[in-house]
């Protein structure tokens, strides 16, 4: 599952593109407690080919379809059983994606979440969104000392959930060595720099000696 977060957080802030197709889902990370709902869109504008249908998967590595939406209004919405009680997927207004919606959220739903889109050009693509990284803590609020009624200014018990720990390491990992690589690039056209600038007058200098040379010769 880290693996898969980190892979999700690779392309955090990058669109697919894809043959002159762009494809968006958001958001790319929920944070939610257990009991709540979320809500995902992912969307595909291209300039080649039909759009076939939606799929909605779950776990990039060992995928499984969650719900399957045709472009053809006519077509029933396919949901799996075992999540049919608490999804819903819907075609959006131009019928370019769909609208996800998982209520009742539980622990055992923290996964990464994608859409594939079936292009049809010729012949049947399939397309995979980026992804929403969603993680479902089992967080409990501690009761306020002076009996608030706000819940917000409740405080809240520390989450101690490795999987965000994970998430968070990996995060920072990868801001580390994106900034290692940099510095060690300016680092690199420095050098070259410098490197260029010693030669010039070294190749004038020996321009003059073998000018120098050739005249005494003569």
């Amino acid at each position: 599952m880290s693996a898969q977060i980190f892979l999700c957080l690779s392309f955090l802030f990058v669109p697919t593109v894809t043959a002159g197709r762009i494809i968006s889902q958001s958001p790319r990370a929920i944070y939610a407690e257990r009991g709540e709902s979320l809500s995902i869109t992912c969307e595909i504008t291209f300039t080649e080919g039909m759009l076939y249908g939606t799929k909605l998967l779950r776990n990039p590595t060992n995928p499984k379809e969650l719900c399957y939406v045709h472009t053809d209004v006519h077509v029933d919405v396919h949901i799996e059983e075992t999540h049919r009680l608490r999804l819903e997927c819907n075609r959006t207004n131009d019928a370019k994606g769909i609208n996800i919606t998982l209520r009742n959220l539980q622990k055992n739903d923290t996964d990464i979440y994608y859409c594939c889109f079936g292009i049809e050009n010729g012949r049947l693509h399939n397309f995979d969104a980026e992804g929403t990284v969603l993680i479902v803590s089992d967080e409990t609020k501690q009761p306020c000392k002076d009996k608030c009624a706000d819940e917000l200014k409740c405080k809240v018990a520390v989450f101690k959930d490795p999987l965000m720990i994970a998430m968070i390491i990996l995060a920072v990992a990868s801001f580390l060595c994106a900034l290692v690589l940099l510095l060690r690039h300016g680092k690199n056209h420095y050098q070259q720099e410098q490197s260029q600038r010693k030669r010039v007058p070294n190749s004038v200098y020996e321009d003059m000696n073998l000018v120098r040379t050739q005249s005494m010769a003569h």
